[in-house]
């Protein structure tokens, strides 16, 4: 990758190679450098891998079935209140 006469490398510092006015100066990366940013490198690649893998793992969830309204209420007929009279009674004893 070039800009500007800028080289990198894939983990972003300037390529070992580069021919740009910073290293000639003498700021080129230097090995302990490149190796921090080596295993950076790697680990953002293993983490983005971890995600892939989880994403493709995601299991939507089932949509939930839509609910019924309540069923309206229906007072009891006098012949119902009569039979319910009588079960309480029966319980009373």
């Amino acid at each position: 990758m070039t800009f500007h006469g800028v080289k990198t490398d894939e983990t972003g510092l300037h390529a070992e190679d580069c021919d740009c006015v910073r290293c000639d100066a003498g700021y080129r990366p230097t090995p302990l450098e490149r190796a921090a940013a080596r295993r950076a490198l790697a680990l953002r690649r293993a983490e983005e891998a971890r995600r892939a893998l989880e994403a493709a793992k995601k299991v939507e969830r089932p949509i939930r079935p839509r609910l019924e309204p309540p069923r309206p209420i229906v007072p009891p007929t006098p012949e119902q209140w009569d039979e319910l009279r009588k079960l309480r009674k029966d319980l009373g004893k």
